[in-house]
């Protein structure tokens, strides 16, 4: 029977030997040349890396036991995902665009501006519903064409009463839809009809000074700073006069006017 065996020379290199019956040579040095120093290093290896592990382990327990410990769960449960300031203030300004609804004209809109300051006031305890007030200067009017030709220029202080809700869409943006009543108290007003100017707020006028209506809109937010769009409703007949020309079948003129109002602005919290 023919077996094969390696032998190793004293240098440590294997060669190939066939040897035949009973004689055996049992390579002794190739234990000692090639496999026995490959398996001290592979145990070296594991060793030096269980080691490193643990000296990490043990590091960040005396880092765990040196700091307060802080669970999530604690943190989830006592700290909101967004915080709703019991107080917020903002200014704002816009554009506007404003016309009239009338039983006996048509008008066409007029652009005008407003600016104000608005406080609110959170009133839920755990939900974000807040109160806000404050006073804007707006600037509203119309233009009429067919009737007297006129151009009209109503400039208000307004203060709103207004409640609102916060929908947090993340930590940065908000959508807060809101609904308002308002007060309106006219401070300036012209009526220009062929380049002959008329205060509107006079007896010649006619027209009252004092309003009020209805809002509502969305603003959107991004940290401080607030864009949005409302749309006001005027509910107060503002012409005095009320007056009324020609027949029932064509009935021209000022008959229970009232303000309509859109308006598109931006604002900043402090």
């Amino acid at each position: 029977m023919t077996r094969l065996y390696i032998t190793v020379d004293s240098l440590g290199c294997g060669t190939f030997s066939h040897l035949c019956g009973s004689s055996r040579f049992y390579c002794v040095r190739l234990w000692d040349k090639m496999i026995k120093p490959i398996i001290s290093e592979y145990i070296m290896k594991r060793i030096l890396i269980f080691l490193v592990i643990g000296a990490l382990a043990i590091g960040d327990a005396l880092a765990q036991k040196a700091s307060p410990s802080v669970t999530a769960t604690s943190d989830a449960e006592t700290k909101p995902i967004r915080y709703y300031p019991p107080n917020i203030i903002y200014v704002h300004a816009g554009y506007c665009t404003s016309w009239i609804s009338s039983c006996g004209l048509t008008s066409s809109a007029r652009s005008g501006y407003e600016v104000g300051i608005t406080d609110r006031i959170r009133v839920g305890r755990r939900l974000p519903f807040y109160l806000r007030t404050g006073a804007d200067f707006i600037s509203k009017g119309y233009e009429i064409n067919g009737f007297d030709n006129s151009r009209t220029a109503l400039n208000y202080i307004q203060i709103p009463v207004e409640a609102d809700y916060t929908i947090s869409l993340n930590e940065r943006f908000a959508l807060i839809p809101f609904a308002e009543l308002y007060y309106a108290v006219g401070v300036s007003g012209k009526r220009k009809v062929n380049g002959k100017k008329t205060d509107i707020f006079s007896n010649e006028g006619g027209f009252s000074r004092h309003d009020a209506g209805l809002s509502c809109g969305v603003d959107a937010t991004f940290h401080r700073f607030v864009i949005g769009v409302n749309y006001h409703v005027g509910l107060v007949n503002i012409d005095k006069t009320d007056t009324m020309y020609g027949d029932n079948s064509n009935k021209v003129g000022y008959k229970n006017v009232r303000n309509r109002c859109f308006v598109v602005g931006i604002g900043f919290n402090f």
